[in-house]
């Protein structure tokens, strides 16, 4: 008799044991994890400090030189998305891009939340969002001073940067606009005094060619920037429609670029601006030329850049003049190079 015949004799029928044998496999038991901090939603209600614009992309605020005044809002969020009202904490704060103007600045959740709260930043241009991250200090050791690791990220003999504690949970702000900065403003803001280091150091910065961005591609108003100089490693530019004496600026390309040629009008130039011996550049660029809308850049191109760009006659004068501006910015470290006693 098959085995089939003798289940079917049982009076077992075989799917009947199938199931059974399924039904007592391993028991699996669903858990629900820990909940716990998950994120911050963080909100900017009110700007102070810009004098024009609204804060969108279409009508961004002006560039500002001094300190800017952020009003936010914060609430903490579990795993679950909800509110979590059992937070209770001081979080970190950072502002991207640019800086805070007192670092190592803190913000006060209660029950879950903050209203209202306030931080002053500076440097900021483009696209600028508030961040909000669960790290808090402690004392360090030898009764030193806990800090933020972020906002000091050059360890030195006063700060102890390896005691934290936090969760890490982090939240951005929605975005707010500003202008970004003309190529004067990369290397000098007013408001830094007796300092040679360009005002955003360390940061990749797109800069402004032309009075308004809205007619940047397919157009008959090329950008103010025209390329002054062509060296084996880089290139100069100027502003044509900014009078100051920080309208030149290096472009330190690694190579000779190209496609380039004295007299070109850029539509478009971003790189990370820096300092080196005294001078502002911007390195590892990116550059668009202006063209019109059949692709070409001859039409736009300056013939004529001494008019243009009148040279001008390197002296000692340089150094020693004022023109409403700190001097020591005109000739940076190289001043101590110059004999001011010396006609030429």
């Amino acid at each position: 008799m098959s085995r089939y015949k003798k289940l079917l004799f049982a009076g077992i029928p075989l799917t009947f044991l199938l199931l059974v044998s399924l039904a007592a496999g391993p028991c699996v038991e669903v858990r629900n994890l820990d909940n716990g901090l998950s994120s911050f939603r963080v909100t900017i209600t009110d700007v102070f400090g810009p004098t024009s614009g609204e804060g969108s992309a279409p009508a961004p605020y002006a560039y500002y030189t001094g300190d800017i005044t952020l009003t936010f809002d914060a609430v903490a969020i579990d795993k679950r998305g909800q509110v979590m009202e059992d937070f209770s904490a001081d979080v970190a704060l950072k502002v991207t891009p640019g800086e805070l103007s007192f670092p190592g600045s803190r913000v006060t959740l209660t029950n879950g939340r903050v209203q209202g709260a306030t931080v002053q930043v500076r440097k900021v241009f483009g696209r600028v969002n508030l961040w909000l991250e669960d790290l808090r200090w402690v004392q360090g050791e030898n009764d030193r001073v806990g800090i933020y690791i972020f906002d000091n990220p050059e360890p030195d003999d006063y700060y102890d940067l390896h005691h934290s504690e936090g969760s890490w949970a982090a939240g951005v702000s929605n975005t707010i606009h500003f202008d970004i900065p003309t190529l004067a403003q990369l290397q000098f803001d007013p408001w830094i005094t007796k300092n040679d280091e360009s005002s955003l150091a360390g940061n990749f910065v797109e800069l402004k060619t032309r009075a308004t961005e809205t007619d940047r591609g397919c157009t008959d108003t090329p950008g103010d920037l025209v390329v002054t100089g062509i060296f084996n490693s880089g290139f100069y530019v100027t502003d044509l429609g900014d009078p100051s004496p920080y309208r030149h600026l290096y472009v330190y390309n690694y190579s000779y670029p190209d496609d380039l040629l004295v007299g070109d009008r850029l539509d478009r130039l971003a790189g990370s601006a820096s300092d080196f011996s005294g001078c502002t550049q911007i390195s590892f660029p990116a550059w668009t030329k202006a063209m019109d809308c059949s692709k070409d850049s001859e039409p736009f191109r300056v013939e004529d850049l001494d008019a243009m760009v009148p040279p001008s006659l390197i002296t000692t004068a340089i150094c020693l003049e004022e023109s409403g501006v700190s001097d020591e910015h005109m000739c940076a470290h190289s001043k101590s190079n110059w004999k001011s006693h010396s006609p030429t």
